[in-house]
């Protein structure tokens, strides 16, 4: 009798064990991910959770309860994941992702080691301490009360976690009153339950971990059978309204029977461009470039990925369409029909070069989709910097193309940590005296990319291609870089255009698809943005809302709609089924 009461005991006490590990753990994430909550609210709705976490205890038996380690091992690691993540691309992993293993690669899992720190030892001491106690108190086979008392403990778990969401709802409703925006609590509960995105870090906050999965999951909303007259309606009054905006220019006529060359450069910013380092410039190539007659160069792009995080960069600038709204169009619909809609159709061949293997981000379905003839993946980068590993093989592939044809290249040098093996650096940047690790490697990671760069183009000029090609250069996204932080902008580069000009206007990331359309002076689809050479366009809308710059009101108003359009187009199929 004595040796149940302590089992019994023993079982209370590890679920109480369990509940404040989850307020320090989830405490901690909080911390890690930059969120700031109110501490009432931390420790009444994590406490519910780990109660909750626990509940298993009291209602499986034996063996059985070993479920409960183990889910503190899988949300912790989840936690540790996230973490990780949001430290690279700051925000937290999309649900999407997780289940599209062919994105991870060798190449991010590279990136791990440079994003540890030591204090994530917490993510894997707490859980190994809730197992150890799991096997010294011998919660498998503890003896447990009447079904009464156990159906009692898991609601009182339900009950602290149902007081953690009102404490959260508690705080939000002050919050709004205290700012000068007052509301009732049934909207306030309302927007804590909503699956209307406002980025992923806000959906955590106040929400912990059960409702925030509860929101990842309710969101996505997959594809579209059918859709209704007024989501019809919609697309087609946008597709009006916006092709009143595309405009030809005569300059550019003369483009229509060149190649396209389309560079995507992974997470160049556009401040990197003309840094300075010992008085040496990190790019002198891209510099000189800008410099150069007939180039159309914009420097204040702003990006408009989503959760592809890449992959939505060669979405827009294939297809001129914006990212979904939950998810990755690659992974999610690669099989769509974008034949109408791509630039490769203008050509007579075309290819898609890649550095790692083509199942990553669904690259082999997507460079169908976009109508590419092949895609050239995998290319040997042991003996050489990757990127002049890349553009070597693309130089020679090019030059036995049916002309004009489109060719994409996906630079890779440049992905986090910024680390080649075979990269060469001169002795003022190896040597600069530059305190951050992750900043000194992207610097020299840049400046070998501006390197390979200019060998491209000189084997590009020696093979007679240069001057029957336009040649553009993209950002695929903005990253943060160690201690120096993304100012939000990337670069639009276009070369030998039979045009001059800089553009000194704030324009958005799916306004780079209707200015290429317009350089190469081609006709039909220009895609849902604003050419960027349009001086009436000044301004991005980003996925949440936010406006940056101005354009006008009917414009900023088209690229508001432009989003759940998008979305409605992609998930709906629409051009197969128009």
């Amino acid at each position: 009798m004595v040796l149940n009461r302590l089992s019994y005991r023993n079982v209370v006490f590890y679920n109480i064990v369990v509940a404040l590990s989850a307020i320090l753990l989830s405490a901690w994430f909080d911390h890690d991910v930059g969120v700031v909550i109110n501490f009432y609210v931390t420790l009444t709705l994590y406490f519910g959770e780990g109660l909750l976490l626990a509940s298993p205890l009291w209602l499986l038996p034996g063996r059985w309860r070993i479920i409960v380690p183990v889910a503190v091992w899988l949300s912790t690691l989840f936690l540790w994941v996230n973490v990780l993540y949001c430290r690279y691309w700051g925000d937290l992993l999309p649900w999407s992702l997780i289940i599209e293993p062919a994105s991870y690669n060798v190449f991010v899992f590279d990136a791990i080691p440079g994003l540890l720190k030591w204090s994530d030892i917490i993510y894997v001491v707490l859980p190994l301490f809730i197992t150890w106690l799991y096997r010294r108190w011998r919660i498998s086979g503890a003896p447990m009360p009447s079904w009464q008392k156990r159906v009692m403990f898991v609601a009182i778990a339900v009950v602290a976690y149902c007081l953690g969401i009102c404490a959260s709802v508690t705080a939000s409703y002050r919050y709004y009153l205290h700012s000068g925006n007052p509301t009732s609590l049934g909207k306030v509960l309302k927007e804590k339950v909503s699956t209307l995105s406002n980025g992923r870090l806000f959906e955590w906050q106040g929400r912990g971990l059960l409702l925030y999965t509860y929101i990842q999951l309710a969101r996505d909303k997959g594809a579209i059978d059918n859709l209704s007259d007024n989501q019809r309606n919609q697309i087609e009054n946008y597709l009006g309204e916006i092709d009143n905006y595309h405009t030809a220019d005569s300059a550019f006529m003369h483009n229509r029977n060149k190649n396209l060359i389309l560079l995507v450069i992974e997470s160049l910013n556009s401040w990197a461009i003309g840094e300075k380092i010992n008085h040496h410039s990190l790019t002198p190539v891209l510099d000189s470039l800008l410099r150069a007659e007939g180039t159309v160069a914009c420097l204040d792009v702003v990006p408009q990925r989503r959760h592809g995080g890449s992959s939505d960069g060669h979405f827009m600038y294939n297809t001129g369409l914006l990212p979904i709204s939950y998810g990755s169009a690659a992974m999610l619909f690669a099989d769509n029909d974008y034949s109408g809609q791509t630039l490769t159709r203008h050509f007579a061949s075309s290819v898609d070069f890649i550095v790692e293997n083509g199942s990553v981000w669904n690259h082999r379905a997507t460079t169908k989709a976009y109508g590419y003839d092949r895609l050239v993946e995998q290319i040997n980068v042991d003996a050489t910097p990757i990127d002049s590993t890349l553009f070597a093989v693309a130089a020679d592939t090019i030059q036995n193309l049916a002309r004009p044809f489109m060719a994409e290249i996906i630079s890779l040098g440049m992905h986090f940590p910024f680390v080649d093996k075979n990269l060469a650096s001169p002795g003022w940047l190896e040597n600069a005296a530059v305190s951050d690790t992750h900043l000194h490697n992207y610097y020299k990671a840049v400046y070998g990319f501006d390197a390979a760069l200019g060998e491209f183009l000189v084997k590009i000029k020696s093979e007679d291609l240069y001057g029957n090609s336009v040649i553009v250069l993209v950002s695929d996204h903005d990253l943060d870089v160690g201690s120096r932080k993304s100012d939000g902008r990337i670069a639009f580069i276009a070369l030998n255009t039979g045009l001059t000009r800089h553009i000194a206007r704030t324009v958005g990331q799916i306004d780079v698809y209707p200015a290429i359309v317009e350089i190469m002076g081609f006709d039909g689809w220009h895609g849902l943005g604003l050419s960027l050479l349009d001086g009436r366009n000044s301004s991005a809308v980003l996925y949440d809302g936010t406006l940056i710059g101005t354009s006008g009101s009917e414009i900023d108003s088209l690229k508001h709609r432009a989003w759940p359009v998008s979305d409605l187009i992609v998930r709906s199929d629409y051009f197969r089924k128009k």
